[in-house]
């Protein structure tokens, strides 16, 4: 039912008020107004059960003026609905005792409310003209007088009677306003700025409503300007942003990137739309790169945790840069990522602040600068010894035109284990001379090849995909070298050759020469005399000869981390530059050997009392037509029965042949293919294939042999012997 506001129910309950007498029982005016206030108090209607089936008897004379305005008042307060105004309305109850009042009829609890005050009345009147004046109800009696000494008395009590009761409605009426203001400051509280305070006719409750409600509308439109801010400042932020060269996002705990990122980040990571993507899916990292997702989680779980200080963090970033996959056709990029905590002052964080950084250009740019670099390198190695890297570079030629006649045979031969240990030393000697020259991609494709070649020489018949693989590798590493070739021949303007040795004789020799064949008598010319000094030409220093054997060990010491000299000590010899350029391939597997498994670490010459800094040294001498050349280190020495257990469990001796065998036999273990005390396969060594290869040039080429001397714990000496 729509009634008016409290105001106007709490003003019809003071009309109905003032029916009431002092002098006499004005108990229909008093239903009235309990009825009005029980509504102001609760709002709430008359329950039908509270509804009484006959109003009290009344002895008052009501005021026909006051009685009709407090009719009038009560019957405004009903909103014409279409229900039925019977025992549950308010408005009904009051009015039923109002027209009793005037009229001395009760017409009922439950009568149609719906009709109009003056159909009421109308109705009452008929009712009362139908019954007999004794059984009327409502017909006043005159009270009997009260004694003149009591009157008084009780016209006082009376007095104050009311005045309580009209305060304690009033503080009735004042406990409902501020149940309202109360109200209102609950919507407000929640966010609610528009709620506005009712105002009514109460003096101080009236002020402080006026005043809240100009509070309120001053509290709205600030919010509404701050709004406003921030919406300008968020659109500020948002340019600013977009504007910086680098992606700037956010991420949740589940990996997540929040709604507010910057334009450059789907530029950078190649896709539209982040919000709400998975950042590492973004970054290639999906769940079939599982280890390397996994990683990037464990660093980024260390980070929401705060477990190191964010400075701490930061080295532990396991991919600082990234290559993004490319998608709808764009192409691949470079990124560099950061990470920052955003501390909201809880010990978990919640988000994780990243930068993201295109680096495409910048890693161009570096590879070709160390592209240069490279051929910078390459370019000073040819100029301090042209001869001695077109020396190494005719001999690359040579052998893989040999290696491809063994290659072709591969899948003819009932063993293919012995093509492919001679295989295995011609790879290994292209890799360690390419890697003293600083060709890094003749290196690496060299050590690829030797992993592959590994499976050829456990099988006799190895398998067509296991030769077209190595065959593959191979036409890689021969594309690698000519490339090589190609640029050197346009620098020196000229072709490398087969791998013949350049020699260059001084003026002075050849003046010389000239003087003894000048000086010789006609008929007495020696032929012999004439052949040696013309062979002289031939000869080379050793530190020439012998320069693409010694070139590695600069190198050798830096990538094994070891404090060695090396000493070469030549007394003067000079050797045919034939042999000295079959020597290099033996040489840098024997200095290989005694660098990396002859000199022990830091920490064992420690233990060992020996000096900090190990020695290699190489002595080279000639008597009686024999060239000598010895290998020795002041390390740990071989171990014979290392050695024979290593035989054993290759499979290479049974328990009695080992323990049969001389010490010489012992030591010739190390020159089997496939025997190495490494116990692992490194860059250097490890895999058995240097000895090997050294003891084949010198026997098979030089007709020479090599000798082993050891002492444990003093080291090693390699003796060369060759026929000159």
């Amino acid at each position: 039912m729509s009634v008016g506001s409290h105001k106007d129910a709490f003003k019809a309950h003071q009309l109905v008020k003032k029916l009431i007498s002092k002098e006499s029982k004005t108990e229909l005016a008093q239903t009235a107004a309990d009825i009005l206030l029980d509504f102001v108090k609760s709002q709430r209607q008359v329950k039908a059960d509270r509804a009484p089936e006959a109003l009290p008897p009344d002895e008052a004379d009501y005021d026909p003026d006051k009685l009709r305005g407090a009719l009038v008042a009560v019957n405004n307060l009903c909103g014409h609905c279409e229900e039925s105004h019977d025992d549950g309305c308010f408005v009904n109850q009051a009015r039923r005792a109002l027209i009793a009042a005037r009229t001395g009829v009760d017409l009922g609890p439950s009568f149609d409310g719906r009709k109009s005050l003056e159909e009421l009345l109308a109705q009452a009147a008929k009712m009362a003209a139908e019954l007999s004046p004794p059984d009327q109800p409502g017909v006043s009696r005159e009270p009997e007088p009260a004694a003149s000494s009591d009157q008084d008395l009780i016209s006082d009590y009376q007095e104050v009677k009311e005045k309580l009761e009209e305060l304690t409605e009033k503080d009735i009426f004042r406990a409902t306003l501020i149940d309202e203001i109360t109200d209102t400051i609950a919507r407000v509280s929640n966010g609610d700025f528009a709620a506005e305070m009712p105002v009514h006719d109460d003096d101080q409750l009236g002020k402080l409503a006026t005043a809240f409600n100009l509070m309120l509308k001053t509290v709205d439109q600030t919010m509404r300007n701050l709004d406003l801010l921030v919406s300008e400042r968020s659109s500020e932020l948002r340019m600013i942003m977009d504007a910086v060269p680098v992606g700037l996002c956010s991420i949740s705990r589940d990996f997540k990137v929040n709604p507010e990122y910057s334009r450059a980040c789907e530029d950078i990571l190649n896709m539209d739309n982040l919000r709400g993507r998975d950042f590492l899916d973004l970054l290639g990292l999906t769940r079939r790169h599982a280890e390397e997702r996994q990683s990037l989680i464990d660093f980024l779980d260390i980070f929401f945790q705060r477990m190191l200080p964010e400075k701490d963090l930061a080295p532990l970033n396991p991919f600082r840069e990234i290559e993004i996959p490319g998608n709808d056709g764009k192409s691949p990029k470079w990124v560099n990522i950061q990470y920052h905590l955003i501390n909201k002052g809880s010990d978990v964080n919640d988000h994780i602040l990243v930068v993201l950084k295109d680096i495409t250009q910048a890693k161009a740019l570096q590879a070709q600068v160390a592209q240069s670099e490279r051929e910078n390198m390459q370019l000073k190695i040819i100029a301090e010894d042209p001869d001695l890297f077109c020396e190494f570079l005719g001999e690359s030629i040579k052998l893989m035109t040999h290696f491809t006649d063994l290659i072709a045979n591969l899948s003819g031969v009932m063993d293919a284990r012995p093509l492919a240990n001679e295989l295995f030393r011609g790879v290994h000697t292209i890799k360690g001379t390419a890697a003293s020259f600083g060709l890094d991609e003749v290196t690496e494709l060299a050590a690829g090849l030797e992993d592959q070649l590994r499976d050829l020489r456990e099988v006799d018949r190895p398998s067509d995909e296991v030769i077209e693989s190595t065959k593959a590798s191979f036409d890689g590493l021969k594309n690698a070298i000519d490339f090589v070739v190609g640029k050197t021949e346009k620098l020196l303007g000229q072709p490398i050759g087969g791998g013949e040795i350049t020699l260059r004789v001084a003026g002075s020799r050849i003046k010389e020469i000239i003087e003894v064949i000048q000086a010789m008598p006609g008929e007495n010319r020696t032929k012999d005399e004439i052949i040696r000094q013309v062979r002289s030409l031939r000869e080379v220093s050793v530190k020439r000869g012998l320069g693409r054997a010694l070139k590695i060990i600069p190198g050798l010491i830096d990538r094994l981390g070891k404090d060695v000299v090396f000493k070469c000590e030549d007394n003067g010899v000079r050797i045919d530059c034939d042999i000295a350029r079959e020597l290099n391939t033996p040489l840098v597997h024997l200095i290989r050997n005694a660098f990396d498994h002859g000199i022990e670490s830091f920490e064992e010459r420690l233990d060992a009392d020996k000096p900090e800094q190990g020695k290699v040294t190489l002595q080279v001498s000639l008597h009686d037509q024999e060239l000598t050349l010895t290998i020795s280190d002041d390390g740990r020495g071989l171990d014979q029965q290392k050695l024979k257990d290593i035989a054993m469990i290759k499979g290479l001796l049974d328990p009695s042949e080992a323990a049969a065998l001389t010490e010489e036999q012992c030591y010739g273990l190390i020159f089997r293919p496939g025997f190495s005390t490494a116990e692992a396969v490194t860059d250097v060594s490890g895999r058995g294939v240097g000895m090997d290869a050294a003891l084949a040039v010198v026997q098979d080429s030089l007709k020479g042999d090599i000798r082993v001397e050891s002492t444990i714990g003093q080291g090693t000496k390699f003796i060369i012997k060759i026929p000159v």
